[in-house]
This record gives C-alpha cells, sequence and structure tokens, in this order.
C-alpha cells in the first residue's frame, strides 16, 4: 500500500469526499408551488424505457416553460409517459421533445432501511419526475449513433424471446444486455436471497470477458496494439451505452481502458490505484453516487480481490484452483459484509457456497449467450439447439435458488451496523494486509474473527418505542426486556406497505422475532401489512411471529376472523385481549384498557385496543384510534388507576386516530399529562390529520408534538427514566 502513491492519495479524497457529503448533504430540487401541478418544459432524451408497458423518459439540458419561475434549470428530469403511449420515431434518442405532465418530487424514506427513492434519483442527477406526461412536439434531428445503439440492442431482446423459454428470457437479457426492467420479480427476488444477484447487472466480469475478447481477436487479425486498443475501448463503451452505463458498468469499463492504456505505454498495471482512480473520475461526474450500494459493492469487491485476497493467500498450505476460488469467493464476500449489512439489513448465510458453483459457470454461460446472436442470424433453429447449454446452466441456477428457499437459516437478520462499528472493521483489514506480511495463520483467523464480532455486536437499549412512518396508518415497536411488540401493521396511502416500510425499518433494527403483532381494531389502515409480515415470516426469511393478538370484540368481524385463520395456518398463536389483562415482565407491564367483550360498544374505533405500557418508571399510553365511548371508558379506568395511588403521568401519548379532532380530549391530557404526544399519519393525507383543533389543544397544554408526517420514523429510547426521540428527519430532542 505505501508503494502506491497515486493509490492512497485517491483513496483519502473518496473518503474526505464521503465525510463532506455526509456532513453537508446538497438538498434535492423543491418543486414547491408547483408540486402535484401539470407543467410544461422542453428537454433532450438521453433515455427511454418500457416498464409494464408504459414508457419513461429521462431528458436533460432543461428548459422550463416561460410561466416557470423555479430558480433553477433541472439538470435532469424523468417523464413516465400517459398509458397508451407507443413506441414511435419521435422518442429518438438525442431528440428534443416539448412536454407537458405533473410535476412531483420522488418520495423520500421515512424509516431507516426504506428504499429512497430521492436519494437514488439525485445520485443520477434526476431531479423530480412528471406523471402521465404527454408529447407537444418533438424534433427530427437526433442522435444517431445512440438511437443505433438502442434499435439494436431491442433486437437482441427479441433474439433472446426466440431463443429461450418464458421463464429464462429476462434472466438472459438482464445478464448480457442489462434489461433488469424485463427480469420477472419474483426470480430476481430469488437470486437476491441465494447472494447471486450481482449476475443479473453487467459487472468486470462482463466487461473483462467480452472487452479482453475483442482485444485478443483483433490482436490475432494483424492489427497493431494501440490500433486494437483504441478499438476495443470504443467497443466495450458502446456496449456498454447499449447496456444502461450502471455503476459497476462505468467501474469496470474506466479500469478496461486503464489497463489497456498502461498495456500500451509499458507501465503495469495496478488493480487497486486503477480502481481508486476509477472512483474519483466517478465522483467528480456523479458526486452522490458514493452513497449507492451498487457503487459500493462494485468497488468493494475489487477491494477485496485486490487488497484481501493476496493476504489471505499467504497463510494457504495448499494453492490450486478450488482453493483459490474458495479463498477469492470469501475475500469478496467479508470486504463486503459491512456495505450489504448496512445497506439491506441481512446477509445471505450460504452465498460464498453458492458463488462457488455459480460464477464458474458464469465463464461458460456468457460467452455461449453472446454467441448465440450472430448464430441467430445464419439459423432460429441452429440457435435454439445451441442454447441448450445455457438453459442447463440457468436450472441449476434455479435449483440451486429454489434449494436455498427451502434450507434453515438461508438468511441472517443483522440489522444495521453502526458507522464507527464499519470503521473499525476496515481499519482492522488495513491493519492485517500492513502488519501481517509474512503473518501467521492463527493471528489471522483471529483477527478476522474479532473484527466480524465488532460488526455483529448490536447495541441493545433497556427499552425503545419505534413509530414507523407507514404513511396514513399505525405501526408502533415496543422493544423491552428481550420481547419485541408491534402494535398494529397497515397503511391506507401506501402500498405493500409490509414489504416497502415496515419490514426493512425491523430488519434496519435487527428485528429476529415479533413475540406479539396487536392489532387493535380491524380497519385496514391498522392490519393490511399484518398478512405481509406473516408470509415474510413463512418465506424463511429469518423473521418470526410468535403470536398474533386482537380483541375479544373482533371475533365478531369478519376480516379478524380470516386474519386470525391465516396465522393460525402459519403455525401463529391467536390469542385475545379483554379489557383488564396484564401482560407482565420483570421491569415491563402492559395493561388492556379497552374494549370490555361485555360492553355494548360496538363501532370499531371505539372499540379499539388501548393499552398502558410501564418500563420501570417510563409510562406509555398507546391508543389505536379510540375515541367516542371507548375513549370515555379508558378515561375512566386510567381514573381508577389513580384512585388506588398508581400515578398516571405518562411519558409518551400515541395520540388516538391520527390525530383527529374529536380524538384526544382535555379530560384525557389533564388527567395523564404527557411529556410529549405521538402523532402517526401521511404527509399531506386527504383527511386533514392532524386537526388544528387537536394541535391546539395539546400545545395549549405545552405538550411537544411529534409526527410521522413531518419526522418520519420517530424513536424513543429510554433507562426507565430519562427519555431520548430521535427523529428520522431533523433535529433530536432530548
Amino acid at each position: 500500500m505505501v508503494r502506491r502513491p497515486l493509490c492512497l492519495a485517491c483513496a483519502a479524497f473518496v473518503v474526505v469526499f464521503m465525510l463532506l457529503l455526509s456532513a453537508f448533504p446538497p438538498d434535492p430540487m423543491q418543486l414547491g408551488e408547483y408540486e402535484g401541478k401539470v407543467i410544461v418544459l422542453q428537454g433532450r432524451i438521453i433515455k427511454k424505457e418500457w416498464k409494464n408497458g408504459r414508457l419513461s423518459l429521462t431528458l436533460d439540458t432543461i428548459m422550463p416553460d416561460s410561466s416557470l419561475s423555479i430558480y433553477k434549470p433541472p439538470d435532469r428530469v424523468l417523464c413516465r409517459m400517459a398509458e397508451g403511449t407507443e413506441q414511435k420515431d419521435f422518442n429518438r434518442l438525442g431528440s428534443t421533445i416539448r412536454v407537458t405532465g405533473r410535476a412531483e418530487s420522488f418520495p423520500r424514506a421515512g424509516n431507516a432501511g426504506e428504499f429512497d427513492q430521492s436519494v437514488y434519483y439525485q445520485a443520477r442527477k434526476i431531479d423530480f419526475q412528471m406523471k402521465d406526461a404527454r408529447s407537444i412536439e418533438q424534433s427530427q434531428s437526433y442522435l444517431v449513433i445512440d438511437e443505433s445503439l438502442y434499435g439494436f440492442r431491442e433486437r437482441l431482446l427479441k433474439v433472446y424471446d426466440s431463443v429461450f423459454p418464458p421463464m429464462q428470457t429476462g434472466v438472459m437479457k438482464a445478464m448480457v444486455l442489462g434489461a433488469s426492467t424485463e427480469l420477472d420479480a419474483e426470480i430476481k427476488e430469488v437470486y437476491q436471497k441465494s447472494g447471486i444477484a450481482h449476475l443479473l447487472v453487467i459487472s468486470g466480469q462482463h466487461i473483462s470477458m467480452i472487452g479482453m475478447g475483442i482485444y485478443l481477436m483483433l490482436r490475432k487479425s494483424t492489427m497493431s496494439k494501440i490500433s486494437a486498443s483504441c478499438l476495443s475501448i470504443i467497443l466495450i463503451y458502446l456496449y456498454a451505452v447499449m447496456t444502461g452505463m450502471g455503476s459497476s458498468t462505468i467501474r469496470s469499463i474506466t479500469m478496461f481502458a486503464i489497463y489497456l492504456s498502461a498495456d500500451l505505454v509499458n507501465r503495469t498495471y495496478d488493480m487497486i490505484t486503477a480502481m481508486a482512480l476509477t472512483a474519483v473520475m466517478i465522483l467528480f461526474w456523479q458526486p452522490m453516487m458514493v452513497f449507492q450500494p451498487g457503487f459500493q459493492l462494485s468497488f468493494g469487491a475489487v477491494m477485496g480481490i485486490g487488497l484481501l485476497y493476496p493476504t489471505l493467500q499467504k497463510f494457504m498450505t495448499k494453492k490450486n484452483k478450488i482453493n483459490s476460488l474458495v479463498l477469492s469467493s470469501f475475500s469478496i464476500s467479508y470486504f463486503t459484509l459491512p456495505i450489504i449489512m448496512f445497506s439491506y439489513s441481512s446477509i445471505p448465510a450460504y452465498s460464498i457456497l453458492l458463488n462457488l458453483i455459480a460464477v464458474p459457470l458464469m465463464s461458460i454461460l456468457l460467452p455461449l449467450g453472446i454467441f448465440l446472436i450472430p448464430i441467430f442470424a445464419l439459423s432460429v433453429d441452429l440457435a435454439q439447439f445451441l442454447s441448450f447449454p445455457c438453459q442447463f446452466i440457468l436450472k441449476i441456477y434455479q435449483l440451486i435458488c429454489e434449494l436455498n428457499t427451502i434450507i434453515p437459516g438461508n438468511t441472517l437478520i443483522t440489522g444495521r451496523p453502526m458507522i464507527v462499528q464499519i470503521l473499525i472493521f476496515y481499519a482492522g483489514i488495513l491493519a492485517l494486509i500492513l502488519i501481517l506480511e509474512k503473518g501467521n495463520r492463527i493471528c489471522a483467523v483471529m483477527m478476522l474473527s474479532l473484527l466480524a464480532m465488532i460488526l455483529f455486536w448490536k447495541n441493545t437499549v433497556p427499552c425503545a418505542v419505534t413509530m414507523f412512518d407507514v404513511g396514513q396508518g399505525d405501526c408502533i415497536l415496543i422493544e423491552a426486556e428481550g420481547k419485541n411488540i408491534l402494535i398494529d401493521a397497515g397503511s391506507t396511502s401506501k402500498n405493500k406497505t409490509g414489504q416497502y416500510q415496515i419490514i426493512p425499518a425491523l430488519k434496519a433494527l435487527g428485528i429476529r422475532q415479533l413475540d406479539m403483532v396487536i392489532a387493535t381494531h380491524a380497519d385496514q389502515d391498522h392490519v393490511s401489512a399484518i398478512p405481509e409480515l406473516i408470509s415474510f415470516c413463512l418465506e424463511e426469511n429469518g423473521m418470526k411471529i410468535k403470536t398474533l393478538v386482537m380483541s375479544e370484540k373482533m371475533k365478531e368481524e369478519e376480516g379478524s376472523v380470516e386474519l386470525a385463520e391465516y396465522a393460525d395456518q402459519a403455525g401463529i398463536s391467536v390469542k385475545f385481549l379483554n379489557k383488564g389483562d396484564v401482560i407482565s415482565g420483570t421491569h415491563m407491564k402492559l395493561i388492556c384498557l379497552n374494549p370490555d367483550v361485555a360492553g355494548s360498544i360496538k363501532d370499531p374505533n371505539e372499540a379499539s385496543i388501548a393499552l398502558w405500557f410501564e418500563f420501570k418508571n417510563f409510562k406509555a399510553l398507546f391508543t389505536g384510534d379510540i375515541t367516542g365511548e371507548g375513549e370515555i371508558e379508558m378515561i375512566e379506568f386510567i381514573e381508577q388507576m389513580e384512585e388506588k395511588g398508581e400515578s398516571v403521568r405518562i411519558d409518551y401519548l400515541k395520540v388516538s386516530h391520527h390525530g383527529s379532532e374529536s380524538s384526544t380530549p382535555v379530560e384525557l391530557l389533564a388527567l395523564t399529562n404527557p411529556v410529549a404526544a405521538f402523532i402517526s399519519c401521511g404527509e399531506n393525507n386527504t383527511y386533514g390529520h392532524p386537526h388544528r383543533e387537536l394541535t391546539d389543544r395539546l400545545l395549549e397544554q405545552h405538550i411537544p408534538i411529534f409526527s410521522t408526517a413531518k419526522s418520519g420514523q420517530i424513536r424513543v429510547t429510554t433507562d426507565g427514566e430519562k427519555m431520548v426521540v430521535k427523529r428520522y428527519y431533523g433535529e433530536d430532542n432530548d
């Protein structure tokens, strides 16, 4: 390392660059008054893509309509064209198009672990999107090379449609042509769970095989070294443009170009220096790419091979191809472990073993898949016949993925490591590389084990209450004494909120088991995601649900009966709470305040489960959607507790019914005197939650208000005495 001054300088630049961007992230473009409004703008088409029968165009060189007073022209805009838009000549790449559509900002993540569209598109310099966009006028001029490459790619996609069966077509299109939108979602998911999803993107393996193949063929044709190198770089660049120019592709073609350039000037090629220089070049072009998992994994894999693998090789007693393959697979997996844990909060447990099968087969599959293209031009039947080896390899991939899904423990939920843990991990690897030059095998194994233990260590808190941002809905997690209790899981403003918000957020916290999932009542904004959670746990994804809890009142509701039956079929016990029931721990207590099965309340909201929670001296009240008669009975129960000499002053008030004006009366606030109030509701929801009347009542009592609509996920930690509030957006509060 010390003999690589350029590498060290580039690495230092990347680290400082990342720290500065973390401390001072650029703000995404604000549409302001134009948010959700129909606007008109003009731009040049630089990318077009079909997905689910809908066309999307990416425009740059934007010129907003004269009526728009945006403070700066956007870099790029994503136009999601209206349904029925057809592929026509006027959508040619490089042509200038004038469009109208509804302007919308990209939604930001509201929870830890949730995919952040805003950051994703910001890294690609796309400022906002236009939905239901329609073309007004287009220019006749266009970029001939770009459009020709697009047309060539479309013809190649049809080749694979003709040669491979439907379930394999999408895989080949993704592997060879980077057409990820053609890939079946279920197939992509099983590849990800197995840890071989990297095969589905254009990576260094593709570029090196194709690029070197072209170069060697050109050299054998008596072409000079400089001509062969220049033509190879041009052709591989055109291939990269045709396949979408992903971050891994950009990294690979840049390093390939450096490799050939070094050979031309008779200089030694150093992979690590080339990688560091490439990273700097990419970040000058797209600075926010540094936070993208694809960018980090691509460079992390190269560092694993270039830095860790040579060090560990010194400890090998028998050097052969199998041992080298195992060690290289381990080096990549180990070096990228913190990135995978931070980005996905889980790791595929058997990925190293599966990659030992999958990666070598790729060196056969990829050349054969490319070779089929010219064969298809000669004879369709011959191409179909020669595709059988490819189909056989894809069957092997399918088989190992299916086996992985049924083997217990295939996914290990790790939670997100802290930044300091990641820094210690990589500092330890650097020390291993620098110190153990000659090395001691036992010392190396101990050091690698220690670093892994540091990375997997979880900083547990005595008690935490996390209100997840699920839009217009409810979902709250209580962690206390090693138990995890989820109160509600649903939303009416977000689709598949279990898959896209709740499960990623639970994984980010390292939750592997939910001891109880409590449904306060059967409205969809409280239970719509519970079936998703049950299905997720059934699929051996590393998470379990022990008990589903509902009220005795819910036995009478049709939706509740179906939910209980589904849980029972999944092997989850179903229990029913009634007013006065108590769940106790060493320092924890959960009391059901409502509803009473013997009572006359029929309205689902009024019959919501209300829970009183205590952990040492910390007290919280969870109210579901309770209103009306149910709220009156809950207040009476709390008054009875006070009459018995119990303190009913609470630290945490979950405001009922998303902050509706009819909930949380003055009597409740005066009785419990909350330290802080927490509201779960969607941003700009159609109900107007939280209502002004409600927030005025809280502010008149000098009660701070925290809302998921403004703060995203809200996490409260406590040792039983002091409460700390941490918002996903904004500053923390003590």
